[in-house]
């Protein structure tokens, strides 16, 4: 296992892209300190340990402890997956909004090619 480590940093073009996932990694993970401008962090904390067992302490979880911080990257990804996944929801039900999906698919497809 550590050869294959070893090999792996020795390749420049691997070295280069690992040390760019390290890189945002601690990006991430020094934005989920910065906390949001104008925020009463006494009163956040005191909601925050009022409402620990619902569900913004699994939002908490999910986010890595940076919404209980309410930090710049307390969401994280989590917004753009839920707005995703009700799109594709609506696009079975709505006609319209099915229509302007297959029409983007389309376009998506002709400029792939």
């Amino acid at each position: 296992m550590f050869k294959t480590i070893v090999n792996a940093v020795k390749n420049p073009d691997v070295r280069k892209k690992l040390l760019f996932v390290l890189l945002l990694i601690v990006f991430f993970r020094l934005g989920c300190f910065i906390t949001v401008p104008g925020v009463d962090t006494i009163a956040l904390n005191e909601e925050m340990q009022a409402s620990a067992n619902g569900i913004t302490g699994l939002i908490d979880i999910i986010s890595g402890g940076a919404f209980s911080r309410f930090s710049i990257f307390a969401m994280s990804i989590s917004p753009y997956i839920t707005a995703s996944i009700v799109i594709q929801l609506l696009g079975m039900i709505v006609p319209s909004l099915e229509k302007l999906m297959k029409e983007g698919r389309r376009r998506w497809k002709s400029k792939s090619k």
